[in-house]
């Protein structure tokens, strides 16, 4: 019997904590979406550069609330990672805020993470 109390209470415990991650979304509208192409140098012979690699980075501004927040997403695929064929400008998103990281939910299941790199009031 305590078993079968200590897995109810599990599972009571498991479901209260997926509704309270659930409900930390926000709505809000993914206001603008930039790519940002740098090339960093890995290699020079004097003071030439001879070889570098490329860093694609998509600049996003979120509104959320009261709030707009400018943030940098960076494919983990290097240099044409693809980005999520829903970010569009001016199109609602769902998001949640943890520390300096804004995270984007997807219509098809996951989240995406963001970094922060400023915040605006309104």
């Amino acid at each position: 019997m305590p078993s079968r109390r200590s897995a109810l209470l599990l599972m009571i415990l498991l479901l209260t904590a997926f509704t309270f991650a659930q409900s930390s979304y926000q709505s809000g509208t993914l206001v603008n979406i930039e790519k940002h192409t740098e090339y960093i140098p890995q290699a020079w012979h004097w003071d030439t550069v001879v070889a570098f690699r490329t860093e694609v980075k998509y600049k996003l501004k979120v509104r959320l609330a009261n709030d707009t927040y400018l943030t940098e997403y960076i494919p983990d695929i290097q240099p044409d990672g693809p980005i999520p064929s829903e970010w569009k400008n001016d199109k609602p998103v769902e998001a949640r805020i943890a520390d300096h990281v804004l995270f984007i939910k997807l219509s098809y299941g996951p989240e995406i993470e963001t970094h922060i790199v400023k915040r605006l009031k309104s």
